[in-house]
């Protein structure tokens, strides 16, 4: 059943075409317009740069120069449409249609952030914040965390047509200003087709982390002062819980993804 929802949606197709035709298919279901951009070229990338006058980026692969290229051309498109929420696609991106749906059901009013669906991988904050009644974690650092599937509106998307002109940096590495965020859902709505069946053996027990770790060290250390005064017993347990569920530990999460 359609689902009616203001999103769009851009396909970034690879040289044998759409990869997971699933993909497609979970899309239409969900009611939700798609557009597909046609394999690019390495040679459409540089003549891109010659036109605007930049070097070749020594550091990227003819198939990095053109997958971000692709997503340049994305961002642009984005620029002259209507609505406020777009949702970009690499070609074997595999979405999970309960999560992503229960995601995008309703109106989307995006925040100026990026919103990646899935991750290969990277360390995020243990804060959250909450889009259409599901958590995203903040990415630490610059590592590159996979474009195959995320979510940003129009402002966002001038500002990553403008970071990324010159191609300096492959597509997820997310070239951008310092006032636009990386945030992951975890439990991931989408996957690269290779990594999905390990991804979802192991979400239940990265989910078990997040939990549990919601219990402040403060209290945990009390916990400990209790047991010790009614057992007696002092030591290992106490030395184990603050070394495993220090601030530093607990306030970072790794989480799991195709490159693991």
């Amino acid at each position: 059943m359609s689902l009616n929802i203001e999103l769009k949606a851009f396909i970034l197709a690879g040289r044998d075409g759409i990869r997971n035709p699933k993909l497609l298919q979970d899309l239409e279901v969900l009611g939700i317009e798609f557009e597909i951009i046609p394999f690019i070229d390495p040679a459409l990338a540089i003549a891109h740069l010659e036109r605007e006058k930049r070097q070749i980026p020594r550091r990227m692969n003819q198939g990095e120069l053109a997958c971000s290229y692709g997503h340049l051309l994305i961002y642009g498109k984005i620029l002259g449409e209507e609505g406020d929420a777009f949702l970009v696609l690499e070609d074997d991106a595999s979405l999970n249609p309960y999560e992503f749906k229960d995601l995008i059901f309703g109106s989307l009013n995006l925040p100026n952030h990026i919103f990646l669906l899935g991750s290969c991988g990277g360390t995020v904050r243990s804060t959250s914040l909450i889009l259409s009644g599901k958590q995203f974690y903040r990415l630490m650092g610059s590592a590159m965390v996979g474009s195959h599937a995320y979510l940003i509106n129009k402002s966002v998307a001038r500002e990553l047509y403008d970071a990324n002109l010159g191609l300096k940096l492959p597509a997820d590495a997310f070239r951008r200003g310092r006032n636009i965020d990386i945030f992951i859902q975890f439990p991931y709505s989408a996957t690269q087709m290779k990594a999905r069946e390990s991804l979802i053996e192991r979400t239940p027990q990265i989910q078990e982390i997040f939990v549990a770790e919601k219990t402040s060290a403060l209290k945990l250390l009390c916990r400990d002062i209790m047991d010790l005064r009614r057992t007696g017993r002092f030591g290992a347990r106490l030395l184990e819980r603050l070394t495993n569920l220090s601030l530093i530990s607990r306030r970072f999460h790794k989480l799991p993804g195709c490159r693991d």
